[in-house]
């Protein structure tokens, strides 16, 4: 594992652009999930700009509003980049993927380049639809809580397929005493199944955990990965494999 780090970091090293080059850099808009704040994403953001990427590691508050008024807070502060960058590429983790989803549906001129949803719940997510049944539930997690349950009503089904690449990287690995509430492999909160979506350009799951799944070594070097050619790379699956001894 120590071995992947230090190669990811020397990666990132090497795909600095020069200096002549920083206007032309690329933009990156990370999006945390429901009950997150930008924290989640302080690693990944920290990783993609050492990369060479211009990141905005945004906040919203998911908890507090239900998701077309989350959209419209969203679009006071992505709209801006949209008129100035020439392409902007998101990274985002659950909830966060829904709300970009939503977003981008609503702006067919924007500028977007790729995607990375990590764990969304794309089919809508069975735990949300058991657990917000409870008033406490909703009391506390917000109306976007309800909004993610998997009624073919519901806001993640009734979005339309992404004109984007986007690519899925979702968890098989869960610690939570809620995971016989979910269908199938699940990664604590979103199954397997559930992440899937009509049209994305790729799909790849790893052993990892819904809550901390941006944070692994392995998960940001296939977010890179794909943000840099569309793609992830299969033949790598664990962190404790360095990309260059598959080569």
């Amino acid at each position: 594992m120590h071995a992947f780090r230090l190669f990811t970091v020397l990666l990132a090293c090497v795909m600095l652009p020069a200096e002549s080059d920083a206007q032309d850099a690329e933009h990156v808009v990370l999006l945390h999930g429901l009950g997150r704040s930008p924290r989640a994403m302080k690693r990944m953001a920290e990783f993609l700009k050492g990369a060479g990427y211009i990141t905005h590691n945004v906040g919203y508050p998911s908890r507090d509003e239900p998701a077309a008024k989350l959209l419209e807070y969203l679009g006071a502060r992505l709209d801006p980049l949209g008129e100035t960058a020439d392409r902007v590429h998101f990274v985002t983790h659950s909830a966060g993927g829904i709300m970009t989803r939503g977003y981008l549906a609503a702006r067919p001129d924007y500028p977007v380049g790729r995607a990375v949803f990590l764990s969304p719940p794309n089919q809508g997510s069975q735990l949300a639809t058991e657990v917000t049944s409870y008033a406490l539930v909703r009391a506390v997690m917000g109306p976007l809580a309800r909004e993610l349950r998997n009624d073919p009503n519901a806001l993640p089904r009734t979005l339309p397929p992404p004109y984007y690449p986007v690519g899925i990287l979702t968890g098989s690995q869960s610690y939570s005493p809620l995971s016989w509430l979910i269908p199938g492999t699940d990664d604590g909160i979103v199954a397997v199944e559930e992440a899937r979506l009509e049209g994305m350009a790729d799909f790849l799951v790893l052993h990892r955990n819904h809550t901390w799944i941006m944070n692994s070594a392995d998960v940001q070097y296939q977010t890179l990965h794909f943000l840099k050619h569309g793609k992830f790379r299969h033949e790598i699956t664990d962190e404790s494999q360095t990309p260059d001894s598959k080569r």
